[in-house]
């Protein structure tokens, strides 16, 4: 019975070890050619269920970090990409910038550094409120980053803000900041009026 329970604990141990992530690992390597030389393969901890890829651009060039990561840390990485901490934002081709990318399988960040390539989301454009008009900056679709505007007609009162802007949310999904407003007509005390009454005609 002892042996038994034994090689049940060691065969779920197995299981558990094999289903862990595995990422590449480096450190501030030059290239993405030096990063594979000198780093490694590492199977990550059962909370880090990403593969996080950090490029920083100093006066010489670029710095590569390859790690394991929590998913939801490497997701709030990502989303501080397109943020304005400096100009044109956080994450750009000029010094000082730091990209960070995530994946979530196997040996997902080795090939190579795809910051700079991924797709970003965008919101689906807003149409028009009824009585009202929106303005936003697009065609089809809003960019991270850029607002909505709207306005109601002549005589109609907004209920929401007038300003909407579009806001990443996850790497692949965009959202706005909140709901958009309606356009209502102002409500008006209706007076109702009583017909006058005549004297009984024998009254």
């Amino acid at each position: 019975m002892k042996i038994l329970t034994a090689i049940i604990t060691l065969a779920a141990l197995v299981c558990s070890v094999n289903a862990l992530l595995t990422c590449w690992e480096c450190r501030n390597a030059r290239s993405n050619r030096e990063c594979r030389l000198n780093g490694q393969l590492r199977r990550c901890q059962p909370n880090e269920k990403a593969c996080q890829t950090e490029v920083r651009r100093d006066p010489h060039g670029i710095r590569i970090s390859k790690m394991c990561k929590q998913a939801r840390a490497c997701d709030n990485n990502f989303v501080q990409n397109p943020r304005s901490a400096w100009y044109p934002s956080q994450c750009s081709d000029i010094h000082g910038s730091v990209c960070r990318c995530c994946c979530d399988f196997d040996n997902c960040n080795t090939p190579s550094i795809a910051c700079a390539s991924r797709p970003e989301p965008t919101c689906e454009r807003l149409p028009s409120p009824e009585n009202g008009d929106v303005s936003c900056y697009g065609n089809a679709s809003v960019p991270v980053g850029e607002q909505c505007f709207f306005e109601c007609s002549i005589g109609f009162t907004m209920t929401g803000n007038p300003t909407l802007t579009c806001q990443l949310t996850s790497p692949t999904t965009a959202a706005y900041d909140q709901p958009a407003p309606a356009c209502i007509s102002p409500q008006r005390d209706e007076i109702l009026c009583q017909p006058e009454l005549e004297d009984p005609e024998f009254g």
